[in-house]
C-alpha cells in the first residue's frame, strides 16, 4: 500500500507483480519494475528489489515528489521569483523533473505506470483550507500510530477531542458527497478508518501501528508530519 497519501490506485500493478513474468507484455514488465522500485522506497527497504539503475533513479525522484506533496499538500512548482534557497532549489528541481517526465510521456517514451503516476499528480496550488485538511489528516494518523485507538470526542484532552470532531465531520461530508476523490482516498489510508462509527483495533493491529516508522517535520503532535500508512483493516 502507498506510504504517502499519493492519489493513485496501485492495485493493478500490485496484481501484475504477483503474476508469472513470462505472461506480461513488455509495457507491463516495465511497469512492474517501476512499481517494485517505488514500493520499495515507500516501505523504506529496497533490499531484494533488483531493477535497472534508471528505474531506481525514476522511483527516487517520484518518491521525493510524493514526500513533498505529503508535507506541503501540493506538488512542486518552478518559481523563479523567489530567492534561491536550498528548499526552493530542491522544489525547483523536482518541478523541472516532472515537466521533463511529462514531455517524455507525451512522446510515448514512458510505461503505463509512469503515465498513470503523472496523470494522478495533484494540483500545484493549495488553498489554506486544503493545507489545514492535510495537517488534520497527518495529526489523525500520528494519533493512531502513537495511541493505537481512534480519538474520542468524550475525552478530556482538547487535541484528541478536536481530532474526533474533525473525523466526524469528514464522515458527515462523505455521506453528503462533499469530499473530493483525493480526500476520500486519503481517508481510506488512515489506519482503522471507517465511514461509520470508529472501529476498535485488534491488539495485533495496534502492535503493527506502533511499529510503523515515523518521519516528522515537527516532533510535536500537531505539526505537519509525514507518516507511513499501513493497510486499513
Amino acid at each position: 500500500m502507498p506510504r504517502t497519501p499519493w492519489p493513485m490506485d496501485f492495485s493493478r500493478y500490485e496484481s501484475l507483480a504477483a503474476q508469472n513474468p513470462s505472461t506480461l507484455t513488455p509495457d507491463e514488465t516495465r511497469s512492474v519494475l517501476h512499481f517494485l522500485a517505488l514500493e520499495g522506497l515507500r516501505n523504506s527497504s529496497t533490499r531484494g528489489v533488483q531493477v535497472p539503475q534508471r528505474v531506481m533513479d525514476w522511483a527516487r525522484n517520484a518518491y521525493s515528489v510524493e514526500v513533498f506533496y505529503a508535507e506541503h499538500g501540493r506538488r512542486p512548482v518552478e518559481n523563479n521569483r523567489r530567492p534561491s534557497t536550498p528548499m526552493r532549489d530542491s522544489e525547483h528541481a523536482l518541478a523541472a523533473w516532472i515537466r521533463y517526465e511529462s514531455l517524455l510521456a507525451t512522446r510515448r517514451r514512458r510505461c503505463s505506470l509512469q503515465v498513470a503516476w503523472l496523470d494522478s499528480r495533484p494540483s500545484p496550488k493549495v488553498h489554506s483550507h486544503s493545507r489545514r485538511w492535510i495537517m488534520h489528516w497527518n495529526e489523525y494518523f500520528a494519533f493512531m500510530v502513537i495511541s493505537g485507538y481512534p480519538p474520542s470526542a468524550g475525552t478530556a484532552c482538547p487535541s484528541e477531542h478536536h481530532l474526533a470532531v474533525w473525523a466526524a465531520k469528514q464522515r458527515l461530508k462523505y455521506r453528503n458527497e462533499r469530499l473530493t476523490s483525493l480526500q476520500v482516498s486519503m481517508l481510506k489510508h488512515l489506519p482503522g478508518w471507517a465511514w461509520g462509527p470508529p472501529v476498535t483495533l485488534s491488539a495485533e493491529y495496534q502492535i503493527e501501528l506502533k511499529c510503523v516508522p515515523l518521519s516528522t517535520t515537527h516532533t510535536k503532535l500537531g505539526g505537519l508530519v509525514t507518516l507511513s500508512p499501513v493497510p486499513p483493516r
